[in-house]
């Protein structure tokens, strides 16, 4: 699908990554509970992780209750910056996904997603496998990943967007 030879990198990178909204999570939670429209390369290693292809599986039903998987289709393979006002449905159709249990996934990180807060109270578990450029395996270590350079990465403070601009403010 992704056009070019990618592999599971289950101990690479992020591995076989977990996503988990318990029921009544509140809109203000934060690090990576909700995800505003991002691309996974966004903090580079392009090069290593493009293309990026998840294949999810399901556990829970996947809707707006429970927060669900939104992509903006036809954005892979385009230059993107993550800037809100260029993420408009003008654009390119946003497209949420709705699933049951046991539905599989599969979506590329280098295209424009998002998983925004739910809208109720349901829980959504889905488990991801990733796949890259076999190459990955030659530049990344075993249970290392690039997005180590995140400020905050290993000490459970991830900051949210407006965190990390009032922390360059202040110098």
């Amino acid at each position: 699908m992704s056009r070019e030879d990618v592999v599971p990198v289950p101990d690479r990178i992020e591995g076989i990554l977990a996503v988990v909204k318990d029921a009544g999570l509140e809109s203000d939670a934060t690090a990576y509970a909700n995800l505003p429209y991002h691309t996974d390369c966004g903090f580079g290693a392009c090069h290593t992780t493009c293309p990026c292809v998840l294949a999810g599986i399901q556990l829970d039903a996947m809707g707006a209750a429970s927060s669900q998987l939104h992509v903006m289709a036809g954005s892979w393979g385009k230059a993107y910056h993550n800037v809100a006002a260029d993420i408009t449905p003008e654009r390119y159709p946003l497209v949420a996904i709705e699933t049951e249990p046991g539905d599989a996934t599969v979506h590329y990180g280098c295209g424009l997603h998002a998983g925004p807060p739910p809208t109720g109270r349901d829980r959504r578990r889905t488990l991801y496998v990733q796949h890259y450029n076999p190459r990955a395996f030659e530049l990344v270590g075993p249970y290392q990943g690039y997005n180590q350079i995140i400020l905050g990465y290993g000490e459970g403070d991830i900051p949210n967007i407006e965190e990390v601009q009032a922390r360059q403010a202040d110098g």
